[in-house]
């Protein structure tokens, strides 16, 4: 059969074929990827070469943070700063009762153009009845409205990014600690694990600090205040720190950091910082130390004094004679010292090598 049908037809089937096409791709990535970011960054950039889609955004509901940008792709790029739906929002609130963009009220429309977008689909948790996301598709570039198959076919996509949404959820917090929001004493294990693996060499320092006279603070004033100054030193802890160290809770009131400064195994990368790493572990160190104990915690009508000791350890990294062990005994050596000088004071054992 030739003519208009035929055509039509062929069509048709192309497309049913693309979308097929897409769905495998993506339940691929599901059990191949390990990152949500990966995942959704490869997806958009499928949508906006097969479907002519002048821009996508995955939005996911962080709780107290709102939902928060995991994915933007297209034309225009969604930034996280510009973004203001919550839980009370009318956008989240319609998704909610109507699951979807047809029944849209226009404050709700209001929204949904300041997120550049011409639908909106709802990423549900099935499992609990709830919503956990959104998907946003910006108009065609092409001007041409998408069609109901095209539009069923975002639809059946969001089970696919609601099950990678999941995934990624379980696995933070598989590796975070419920309380503080840091990494957790297992992830540690994995993040020295993963530098062994990948091989770098330079200089490396373990801090491993302690809120001083935590039972008390727990016996005067309860344990939900008590709770609450560990997630206030968590803050402090992530807001003095450098974009390439990372902290953990180590457990119950003491913290650890492992201050990076690696280099390549030539010693070419970041040579010139490494020879002031000493200097700038001890100067980040006392700057949070002294962050802590010259604010007051204020907690509801509370006001609470909390200070710290820190134990600081820096030594060389090589991974084919590398031995953790040794330096977090030796930091927690040096946090006991701290304890024993008289507390709220960083104590640091001498330099293994020179500045």
């Amino acid at each position: 059969m030739d003519g208009p049908e035929s055509e039509d037809l062929e069509h048709l089937y192309r497309e049913s074929l693309i979308r097929q096409h897409i769905l495998e791709d993506a339940s691929c990535w599901l059990l191949r990827l390990r990152t949500t970011e990966r995942y959704l960054k490869l997806l958009g950039r499928s949508l906006t070469s097969t479907f002519g889609v002048s821009h996508a955004a995955v939005l996911v509901d962080k709780g107290p943070m709102g939902y928060v940008v995991v994915m933007s792709v297209g034309q225009y790029k969604l930034p996280s700063s510009l973004v203001k739906l919550t839980s009370a929002s009318p956008l989240i609130h319609d998704l909610r009762k109507y699951a979807g963009s047809q029944h849209l009220s226009l404050l709700a429309l209001g929204e949904l153009t300041r997120l550049h977008a011409e639908l909106c689909f709802p990423i549900l948790n099935y499992h609990k009845h709830c919503l956990i996301g959104l998907l946003t598709v910006g108009p065609r570039t092409n001007g041409v409205p998408y069609e109901p198959s095209v539009i069923a076919f975002f639809k059946t996509l969001t089970n696919d990014i609601a099950v990678e949404v999941e995934k990624e959820t379980y696995y933070d917090d598989s590796i975070r600690d419920p309380l503080t929001g840091l990494f957790n004493r297992k992830q540690l294990g994995e993040t020295l694990h993963n530098m062994l693996e990948c091989g770098s060499e330079g200089r490396m320092a373990i801090a491993l600090l302690d809120v001083d006279h935590f039972k008390k603070i727990n016996d005067t004033y309860g344990h939900p205040a008590g709770d609450q100054v560990l997630r206030i030193i968590a803050e402090k802890i992530k807001r003095n720190l450098r974009k390439e160290d990372v902290c953990f809770r180590y457990g119950g009131e003491e913290f650890c950091v492992l201050f990076r400064d690696l280099v390549k195994r030539d010693g070419t990368e970041l040579e010139n910082r490494s020879s002031l790493f000493l200097t700038t572990v001890h100067n980040l160190a006392e700057r949070l130390r002294e962050n802590i104990s010259q604010n007051v915690f204020r907690i509801e009508s509370l006001e609470i004094n909390v200070t710290v000791s820190i134990g600081l350890s820096i030594f060389e990294f090589a991974p084919q004679k590398m031995e953790f062990e040794e330096h977090f005994k030796e930091a927690d050596e040096l946090l006991y010292a701290a304890k024993h000088a008289g507390r709220n004071r960083v104590v640091l054992a001498s330099s293994p090598f020179t500045n």
